[in-house]
């Protein structure tokens, strides 16, 4: 196969002056929020959030995995209103915490899952 060289050559040039998409994130971008990280598993039969306490501190990322088969919710109880959508295998949700204090939840699913989040200041 005969390559004509002007042709590759004008195509590399065309190639080297297409944008690339960027995002100016700003300042923010830098900054990465720290994560904590609960499981949702089958534990002899019954679903439990893993761990059923988990303390952290204020602007933390938490994220709800499910590893299970069965759909779950994250719903807020005593106060918290957080409530996410239903969510199954293999999916997640998450939060990130900003004020300090003890948040309790449940599976409004299965409402024997409880668990609570500590945030510190």
């Amino acid at each position: 196969m005969i390559v004509n060289r002007a042709l590759l050559s004008g195509l590399c040039a065309v190639m080297t002056l297409i944008p690339v998409a960027t995002q100016d994130a700003g300042p923010a971008a830098a900054k990465t929020l720290p994560r904590a990280f609960v499981s949702i598993k089958d534990v002899n039969g019954q679903y439990a959030f893993s761990p059923a306490t988990l303390t952290i501190h204020v602007g933390t990322k938490v994220v709800w995995t499910n590893k299970s088969s069965a759909p779950h919710t994250v719903t807020g109880t005593g106060g918290w209103s957080f409530s996410s959508a239903v969510f199954g295998g293999n999916h997640s949700v998450s939060h990130v915490f900003k004020r300090a204090g003890t948040y309790h939840y449940m599976c409004s699913i299965h409402p024997y899952m409880t668990a609570k989040i500590v945030v510190r200041a």
